[in-house]
């Protein structure tokens, strides 16, 4: 039997958060079950999402880019 192990390489980053948000983010990851990092992670990755695609939205509807543009803008083409 063999046994594989990767390391994943990750950065650090800190970011500020008051006590109400950290205890909103203690209670995602408590009904998630997940660990606090696991769920800092995913809720960044879904906001960076959402706000590349209102970004893109609101750039389509202003007429500075085309739909094509905007795709592309929220990632999705």
């Amino acid at each position: 039997m063999f046994a594989l192990w990767v390391i994943v390489y990750m950065p650090t980053v800190s970011v500020r958060i008051d006590e109400d948000e950290k205890a909103v983010l203690d209670n995602v990851a408590e009904l998630l079950e997940q660990d606090r990092s696991t769920t800092m992670r995913q809720a960044m990755r879904e906001g960076v999402e959402t706000l590349r695609t209102r970004h893109a939205v609101e750039r389509y509807q202003s007429g500075d880019v085309s739909v094509n543009e905007a795709a592309q803008l929220a990632g999705v083409s």
